[in-house]
């Protein structure tokens, strides 16, 4: 009887296993949750303002996100990566356009999301302090 229960039990497993679709054991990266400054090894220009989840940069950002996160995408998707967009802090269907535009010009997938690959992507703006407004030259982390 013992040895039924484990050999069904071992047998649910598998299928449970073969059942789960690629990539669905991998975590989704959490929703950035606010803007970081980060400092830079550029002397005249040391911050740089980007989204993070808890000061990580492995964070994502979609449609109906809002936040400092989101207004520190879109001052980059702005001043550096020629996006005439609003910033207000609101990841609306302008700011997911100006992402898949972005994402398009660097040949990433285009889905709209802002993620790691957007982020190593995309040009980020230097600032000579923490204001979001100072930003006086661009750079790009890749």
């Amino acid at each position: 009887m013992f040895s039924r229960v484990m050999a069904g039990a071992f047998a649910a497993t598998v299928v449970a296993a073969v059942l789960v679709a690629p990539g669905a054991a991998q975590a989704a990266a959490p929703q950035c949750n606010q803007g970081s400054w980060w400092g830079t090894s550029v002397a005249s220009y040391p911050y740089v303002y980007n989204p993070t989840f808890n000061n990580n940069l492995d964070c994502v950002l979609g449609q109906g996100s809002a936040g400092s996160a989101v207004t520190a995408l879109q001052n980059s998707l702005r001043k550096c990566n020629g996006q005439n967009i609003t910033v207000d802090g609101i990841f609306g269907a302008g700011t997911r356009q100006a992402v898949i535009n972005v994402q398009r010009a660097y040949g990433l997938t285009q889905d709209g999301v802002y993620g790691r690959q957007t982020n190593l992507a995309m040009n980020w703006s230097f600032n000579a302090g923490t204001d979001i407004n100072s930003a006086s030259a661009c750079y790009n982390p890749a």
